[in-house]
């Protein structure tokens, strides 16, 4: 009787599991992924027919995505933004190496030579607070008031939860302290010839490759109190996000956090964007308009 009880109840996990299993199943077997000349084409052939392609002359970067479960089977993710498409065009747990990036990045013309320029996010404790300077203090003054409020709506008991949120809030800001020390250091975005190069993640790992002339323009912003800041680069190309009812068109870009000597990067990368120079011509070109400023390539 037990074990027939058990059995009918978890016969619905059982269809389940096989319904979902069929259903993967169908899913790869029927999507194909091809890299042409001059195109990428996603083909969906299963009951009807569906074809997507982007042409080489209106994408705008090459996503690379990899999670830590996806790494230990050796399959990649790989995605492409285009001009007027409004989607992303992504090629789902594909088996992919240095090769197979070498000769796709070879149809955009990008060059895997020597950065120009580079920037790495310097994520230390401080200038995360800094960063996040009006959530932390909300937080504060919730927790402040908690502290105060407690003891005369709960009594003696407030004392328990007192030391448990304090607890709890210590735990939770060192494994978010932890985790960013190691995601962080990951983050870095390099100038070469050809292209900007992003990478970002820790567990989930994304690798931006995106020409020059899709570039449209850089944002930079300064954290209160902080030498440092988030440089974003607005990148031709828009996507529809449907989140329920509502619809967003999110425009295609990049954005390091942390980037060290904030004020100076505008001009810093307009002048590099604009004359395509050597590391030796910009350093030169800064300490010749200002003896006084300092450069870190």
């Amino acid at each position: 009787f037990i074990a027939s009880s058990f059995l009918f109840a978890i016969t619905p996990f059982i269809l389940l599991i096989i319904i979902m299993s069929i259903y993967a199943t169908i899913q790869i077997k029927s999507r194909t992924y091809t890299v042409k000349e001059s195109a990428a084409e996603y083909k969906f052939n299963f009951l009807r027919s569906r074809i997507t392609e982007f042409g080489f002359e209106k994408v705008t970067g090459v996503i690379l995505y990899q999670s830590f479960f996806q790494k230990w089977f050796g399959v990649t993710n790989l995605s492409f933004w285009s001009i007027g498409s409004h989607s992303v065009l992504r090629f789902n747990n594909v088996k992919f190496d240095n090769d197979s990036l070498g000769q796709i990045l070879a149809k955009f013309h990008f060059k895997s030579g020597e950065s120009i320029y580079s920037l790495q996010s310097n994520y230390t404790i401080g200038e995360w607070l800094k960063a996040n300077l009006f959530k932390t203090t909300f937080l504060f003054l919730l927790f402040f008031v908690s502290i105060v409020a407690f003891p005369i709506f709960l009594g003696k008991i407030a004392l328990f939860i007192i030391l448990g949120l304090f607890v709890a809030v210590i735990v939770i800001s060192g494994l978010i302290v932890a985790y960013n020390q190691v995601y962080y250091r990951f983050s870095q975005l390099h100038l070469r010839d050809s292209h900007i190069y992003f990478q970002k993640g820790f567990l989930f790992k994304r690798y931006f490759y995106v020409p020059y002339h899709h570039l449209k323009d850089i944002t930079t912003t300064r954290y209160p109190f902080s030498n440092e800041g988030d440089v974003r680069f607005n990148i031709a190309g828009e996507q529809v996000v449907s989140r329920g009812d509502s619809i967003k068109v999110s425009s295609h870009n990049l954005t390091i956090q942390f980037a060290q000597d904030i004020v100076k990067q505008d001009e810093i990368i307009d002048y590099i964007l604009d004359k395509k120079p050597t590391k030796e011509e910009i350093t030169r070109y800064f300490s010749e308009e200002s003896p006084t400023k300092t450069l870190h390539i």
